[in-house]
């Protein structure tokens, strides 16, 4: 009788046990779905070395170096957007740290001099209507149309010391209108769901892979996804107040050195690039969402003193130009994921362009990144396509700043 009493309560047991098993499989789920937690180090102004954590607990755990413990630090006081329901934590760390981990996952910080370094731009998946009509309707569900995880996925396979993004991440602007295919149950507008969806899962594999340099796109001004931007990736401290054109920064190696400047509110203009003179540059890289030479500018710009290359985004293809008077290479790489150009026009060699002739011109078409990699006294530029294969190469001399 105790025999059978056992097993008939185990039994009963048995339904309750699966609905505990059950709801646990569910929550596991959700959260794997999120994405969450996830931690990404993010380089910004003055050598700062940012730790960027993203939660949906409670409180911020707590970071441990290979000398001391860190307790992570809520980047917004309170939640006061419930459309971004999530806990942001962050920490500064000193560049001369070794290790870090959080929660048990290890960081990658970084590296004293980087060799490779990856760049993508113009990532996000494109769901636009106009006047709740489709305007420019991208399939997010095919991995063919939308390649952002295969190209971050393939990124990552690399193993950069460096990944820089020239901008554009959130592209779910519209709601997805009655009989558009693709983008069926998706979430849309500047919050954290349609970020998630567009940038933090399908790069998850490259956020955490290496260190990152965020650049902000047009599509992160302050009228579009600018609040999510500057909660979510700007390396500053949290400004509730979105700023238009912020001041540019250096990023700075031996080898190399970044000014990341700020085109985010329209084309480029003579006043940016004169914004720039404080950082004093010399033969270095600068970043900007926008080309600064091309069909789109409208005013003349002329040379940037000390650049010797500029990677952009914005346009959605990959097209690099050099010029005669020897002014800096021009590096469009907006061909991570949003839906391209239809037939790009190559413009031809010899081409008056903002006072001076194009030297060269080359597009390579098709879906890809670009990675700069460094060996002996130069630099090599590579256009890669969606698995990584690369399909151009050039020679970069680039002489240090330091």
């Amino acid at each position: 009788m105790t025999r059978n009493f056992r097993m008939y309560s185990t039994l009963r047991l048995l339904p309750l046990f699966w609905l505990v098993a059950s709801c646990s499989s569910i929550l596991h789920s959700a959260e794997t779905e999120t994405g969450l937690p996830l931690s990404w180090v993010t380089l910004g102004p003055n050598g700062s070395v940012v730790v960027r954590h993203l939660t949906r607990e409670a409180s911020c755990p707590v970071l441990k170096t290979e000398s001391k413990e860190i307790p992570l630090q809520a980047r917004i006081g309170h939640d006061d957007r419930p459309e971004f329901e999530i806990r942001i934590c962050e920490t500064l760390l000193d560049r001369s740290t070794r290790s870090a981990e959080i929660n048990g996952q290890s960081l990658v910080l970084p590296k004293a001099d980087p060799v490779r370094i990856v760049i993508i731009g113009d990532t996000g998946c494109r769901v636009k209507t106009k006047k709740g009509t489709p305007d420019w309707i991208q399939n997010c569900s095919n991995p063919e149309a939308w390649p952002f995880r295969k190209i971050s996925e393939a990124a990552a396979l690399l193993n950069p010391d460096l990944v820089i993004h020239t901008g554009d991440y959130l592209y779910r602007e519209s709601a997805c209108p009655g009989g558009a295919k693709g983008c069926e149950s998706f979430p849309s507008g500047d919050t954290f769901a349609s970020w998630n969806a567009d940038f933090f899962s399908p790069a998850r594999a490259l956020l955490t892979r290496a260190p990152w340099i965020f650049v902000r796109g047009n599509h992160e001004s302050c009228t579009r996804a600018g609040e999510g931007f500057f909660r979510l990736l700007d390396p500053g401290p949290f400004n509730p107040v979105c700023i238009e054109e912020p001041e540019p920064f250096l990023v700075t190696f031996p080898s190399i050195r970044f000014a990341v400047l700020d085109t985010s509110l329209k084309a480029v203009r003579p006043e940016r690039i004169r914004a720039l003179k404080p950082l004093k540059l010399s033969s270095d890289v600068l970043l900007s969402h926008r080309p600064l030479w091309g069909e789109e500018t409208s005013e003349h710009l002329g040379p940037v003193p000390g650049a010797k290359l500029v990677f952009s985004g914005h346009w959605h293809l990959f097209y690099l130009s050099a010029f005669e008077d020897g002014r800096a290479t021009q590096v469009v790489v907006g061909n991570s994921g949003t839906e391209l150009i239809k037939n790009p026009r190559q413009t031809p060699t010899g081409t008056e362009i903002d006072g001076t002739r194009l030297k060269e011109s080359t597009l390579i078409p098709g879906f890809g990144f670009t990675v700069l990699e460094r060996s002996g006294g130069h630099w090599e530029l590579q256009a890669r396509d969606v698995t990584g294969q690369v399909k151009m190469r050039k020679k970069v001399r680039l002489t240090p700043s330091l």
